[in-house]
């Protein structure tokens, strides 16, 4: 049969109370698929650090690393609410396939942003 199991950590840090935040993650995941494939297993580590600006105005950095299959991503994030009932947020996301695996063949490195606008009512 199939098994997959994962272990990890976060540690989350506020040096300035909730004006600021700094993130850290580890995990490791390993499994089994049967008796005669190769157990897979990942090892992962993310970092974020977070600033709230002003009360509508928020800053977000994220960064990822895979080791298994070499691949590093990295964001940045702002988001703007100048009332409850709107907001708007933008992202740049970064990728880069470090590894020869099949994902390498994509574009590399891959480039992405996105706008996100939204009202209540």
């Amino acid at each position: 049969g199939r098994e997959r199991s994962r272990a990890g950590a976060r540690v989350t840090l506020a040096p300035l109370g909730p004006l600021s935040e700094l993130s850290l993650q580890c995990a490791y995941g390993w499994g089994r698929q049967g008796a005669d494939a190769p157990a897979p297993r990942n090892l992962s580590a993310w970092m974020e650090a977070s600033a709230n600006l002003s009360a509508p105005l928020r800053l977000r950095f994220r960064t990822h690393y895979e080791a298994f299959d070499p691949s590093w991503a990295t964001s940045l994030e702002a988001g703007w609410s100048p009332v409850p009932l709107l907001s708007a947020r933008s992202r740049y996301e970064a990728h880069v396939w470090l590894g020869s695996g099949s994902r390498a063949q994509r574009r590399n490195p891959e480039h992405r942003f996105r706008l996100e606008l939204e009202a209540r009512f």
